[in-house]
């Protein structure tokens, strides 16, 4: 990830960090994850933006999210789910990607 940020900003293209939950950090109500601190202090120490996708994942019962917005039986989102992050991305960047 550091050479990757190093070429961007050799090239003077902003780089952007979206961290988002695994339905087992939902469960176990892992809001605060080592995913969620480390990528945050990583992107401010070098200038990347970083958006938290773990907040709107976090409004509703785990098990309620899980089941509206998760692929039964597997870690993906569904269509839901990839619509609250791309919502959470747009409102982050105002669609400055």
């Amino acid at each position: 990830m550091l050479a990757l940020s190093d070429l961007l900003t050799a090239k003077n293209i902003p780089l952007t960090i979206v961290v988002y939950p695994w339905a087992q950090q939902l469960a176990q109500g892992d809001r605060n994850s080592i995913q969620v601190t480390h990528w945050r202090d990583w992107a401010a120490a070098r200038g990347a933006r970083f958006i938290d996708g773990f907040v709107g994942f976090f409004q509703e019962p785990a098990d309620e999210t899980v089941r509206k917005y998760y692929i039964r039986g597997d870690t993906h989102f569904n269509a839901p789910g990839h619509r609250l992050l791309f919502d959470e991305v747009r409102s982050a960047t105002t669609g400055d990607y």
